[in-house]
């Protein structure tokens, strides 16, 4: 009698290790892709809200003055976009180098109060004052920066008086 070849059993368990493998494997690489590809896009959805959150604020500077004397520099600031707008510093500059000012004063009606963040409401005005004394010199043009949380910015240059 001739030899008759039947499949051995563990062919068979071979052949559905390499599936459950291939699957596995599979599996793996569809869920590090899915939670890449959410984190990545997370990402940049969470920045394209900061833009687009700044370009509904839009802080405006009315008006600024300056005095060497007093090295006061007054700002008047309205938010004319569709959100609060919230102040959390100012830069003065001039021509060789700058300051930063995370505390200024807010006039509140009646008098100045020191602060280190105002809210401005869509289509309100505050008034701001930073003291600069010893960095504003008379004669001098200055650029004065008003920066929010989100990142929105309004900026005007000033001459400075006596």
């Amino acid at each position: 009698m001739g030899l008759v070849r039947r499949p051995a059993i563990s062919e068979v368990i071979a052949t559905l290790l390499l599936i459950v493998i291939a699957v596995s494997v599979g599996t793996v690489l569809v869920s590090w892709a899915s939670s890449y590809s959410s984190n990545a896009l997370g990402g940049i959805a969470s920045s394209a809200y900061r833009a687009q959150e700044a370009l509904r604020q839009y802080p405006v500077i009315e008006y600024a003055t300056a005095s060497a004397s007093s090295g006061d520099v007054t700002l008047m600031v309205s938010d004319e976009g569709q959100l609060p707008a919230t102040v959390t510093g100012v830069i003065i500059s001039n021509a060789t180098s700058y300051r930063y000012y995370a505390q200024f004063y807010v006039y509140n009606g009646a008098s100045w109060a020191q602060s280190s963040s105002v809210q401005i409401q869509p289509y309100g005005v505050v008034e701001l004052r930073v003291d600069a004394y010893g960095y504003v010199e008379a004669g001098a043009p200055y650029s004065i920066s008003v920066l929010t949380s989100s990142g929105a910015r309004a900026s005007t240059v000033v001459g400075v008086g006596p």
